[in-house]
């Protein structure tokens, strides 16, 4: 895909003029720090804003105002999702896709064991959850729950009961 050079050339030149105004302000002293972090986060707009309307004619795709702020508010997450829309990533290697992948195979597996028999299912569902990154919290309430029959304190119908009504089958 061709991007037309005048085009380009405008959008990379705003995108220069604003990071040297970032640099200007970072060496700003810290007693106008907070005038400082204004002028860096408007720069820092205005620099994505330059940078998706070119990564979008770049791509072929129509830019919306609102790609920069998709990129400010939801951070990295934001950014694969530009990069899905302009063509560059595909949705299945998002972040978000990953978990999801990860969150459905893993449901499936501990629903299947907690309708079997505790001795062996309770290992295997410890060996299941430590392969779940950190970053997913939607199986901690079943970690406890693992931790207190281990523990002799709740029966195994506990955890076959959390698993019923949170976990969807695949």
């Amino acid at each position: 895909m061709e991007c037309d050079q005048g085009y380009c050339i405008e959008k990379a030149t705003r995108l220069l003029y604003s990071f040297d105004v970032i640099m200007r302000a970072l060496k700003r002293p810290d007693d106008e720090f907070t005038e400082t972090k204004e002028i860096i986060q408007s720069a820092v707009h205005n620099a994505l804003i330059n940078q998706t309307k070119v990564l979008s004619h770049i791509a072929q795709v129509n830019w919306d105002p609102k790609d920069a702020d998709t990129l400010i508010e939801k951070g990295h997450d934001g950014l694969e999702e530009l990069l899905v829309k302009y063509g560059w990533l595909a949705a299945e290697n998002t972040r978000i896709a990953r978990e999801r992948k990860i969150v459905t195979e893993t449901s499936a597996e501990l629903l299947a064991l907690s309708r079997s028999n505790r001795a062996p299912a309770r290992t295997l569902m410890y060996d299941a959850l430590r392969k779940v990154p950190n970053e997913i919290k939607l199986f901690e309430p079943l970690r406890e729950i693992l931790e207190e029959v281990t523990q002799g304190r709740l029966q195994w119908n506990a955890v076959h009961s959390w698993c019923e009504s949170h976990l969807v089958p695949a």
